[in-house]
């Protein structure tokens, strides 16, 4: 039943493509959403993006006569560092199981090498049409589903009680004042809520900034409800975070990319703005708004709670300081030590632990180096500054790095991918501006009055 919802949001993602057409190895955003389904092989699961994945490499193996090219220094730099990862965990392996998950790292930097290596100048317009569709395609499914989860909450692989059961949304059980809450949160296709939004953020980012730059139509103010109600129904409070700060980055960067006209419009729009909210504000409807949106976390742990995420981090950076704090004391290894089984609930933690301050503090450097770089690209260079991908790129690999300090997931696919693909933006090997088409291509596109007229024989 599972494959169904699947199956439905890859056609509905197509559809939203409508009339853009875009090269075959961008399909791969409209894949990578689907993080946890796949087929199991020898313990891992080979999900949809790595065998497509596998069918890109033997392609371009071929094309390149058995070579592989990298774009950047960035690329290679990851690379280096994932090897050393998984050298480390062979050092600090104790139950066979750190090795083995390590050694999916250099898989997916693999992957993420092969894609941005097929990537040409129309990328820049592509990319973004692709994770614009698959907002839309994902999120008519995952609403969909939770609204039947209401109507039928027995139908089959909608609603589970456990992380590795599938199922679209995923129910939580607290006690609270001697009463049992239940609450369903959206997970998606993938093992936890906190991770499903960001198949959302780049189809926000992508959609807030057409439409500032008064360029959008159906599709993107489509992709952006859908994505605010997705990210919502996931009730992840680091997702909401970043959905808030990212469409007000969106139109900071839009407004700077604005014409006057339109920088006008959206100075007088903000004006209006601001007196209806201190309107709504002296009359206590915002207080009252604020009240109810905060009640539904009520029976949420808090941060300093015994299942709160500092009480977890505090307990993991004790661990990992005693047990490994050079080497690190294995990937996946922190729920052993542990006093109630938990992982570390934070990616940037999980490295340290995993690879130690000598591998995994330099590859968390290496991320904040990129992120850093990622940001200040479009600012320095006058072609990228009004760049709808490069800004795409940038706000996205941040908004990721920003949700996985509330979930472990190292080998997180949109994280490695948009880095990729960020570290070919930054280096200069990936154009960030659509090239206009060929002269011939422009000319079949003229009237046929105006090609007589270019080609008078």
């Amino acid at each position: 039943m599972i494959w169904l919802w699947i199956v439905a949001a890859w056609i509905l993602s197509f559809i939203a493509l409508g009339k853009k057409k875009i090269r075959i190895e961008h399909y791969i955003w409209l894949l990578l959403p689907v993080d946890m389904y796949g087929i199991p092989v020898g313990g891992f699961t080979v999900k949809p993006y790595m065998i497509f994945c596998i069918f890109l490499l033997l392609r371009t193996l071929r094309e390149q006569h058995w070579t592989l090219k990298l774009r950047s220094r960035w690329a290679l730099a990851s690379g280096v560092l994932v090897l050393l990862f998984v050298v480390v965990n062979m050092i600090n392996n104790q139950s066979g199981g750190s090795l083995v998950s390590a050694l999916l790292l250099p898989v997916v930097w693999l992957f993420g090498v092969v894609y941005v290596s097929r990537c040409n100048e129309r990328a820049a317009e592509e990319i973004p049409n692709a994770m614009l569709a698959a907002g839309i395609g994902f999120g008519i499914v995952f609403v969909v589903a939770y609204i039947t989860m209401l109507i039928n909450p027995g139908l089959p692989h909608l609603l589970t009680y456990k992380r590795t059961v599938p199922g679209i949304i995923m129910e939580f059980r607290n006690m609270q004042d001697g009463m049992l809450v239940r609450m369903g949160r959206l997970r998606g296709f993938s093992f936890d809520p906190n991770t499903v939004a960001s198949t959302f953020f780049f189809a926000s980012i992508v959609a807030v900034l057409r439409i500032v730059k008064r360029k959008a139509g159906i599709r993107e103010y489509l992709a952006l409800i859908l994505s605010a109600a997705c990210i919502f129904l996931s009730n992840s409070r680091t997702g909401m975070i970043c959905f808030c700060l990212l469409v007000v980055a969106c139109f900071v960067v839009g407004y700077n990319m604005a014409d006057t006209a339109t920088r006008n419009r959206i100075k007088l729009l903000m004006l209006g703005l601001t007196a209806v909210l201190i309107v709504l504000c002296v009359t206590g409807v915002v207080p009252r708004w604020i009240s109810t949106f905060l009640a539904q976390f009520e029976n949420r742990s808090g941060l300093y709670d015994e299942y709160g995420r500092m009480s977890i981090w505090e307990e993991v950076i004790g661990i990992w300081l005693e047990e490994g704090a050079f080497l690190g004391i294995g990937f996946g290894q922190v729920q052993y030590y542990t006093e109630v089984g938990r992982g570390a609930h934070n990616t940037w933690l999980e490295l340290l632990c995993a690879g130690g301050i000598l591998v995994g503090g330099t590859l968390l450097v290496y991320f904040c180096l990129l992120l850093y770089s990622a940001l200040r690209y479009p600012l320095e260079n006058s072609a990228a500054k009004k760049s709808e991908f490069a800004w795409t790129m940038a706000l996205g690999l941040l908004m990721v790095m920003i949700s996985l300090f509330a979930v472990d997931h190292v080998v997180y696919s949109y994280l490695w991918f948009s880095a990729m693909v960020v570290s070919a933006i930054t280096s200069g090997s990936l154009q960030v501006v659509t090239n206009d088409p060929p002269n011939e291509e422009r000319c079949r596109r003229l009237p046929k009055a105006n090609r007589l007229k270019r080609n008078p024989r």
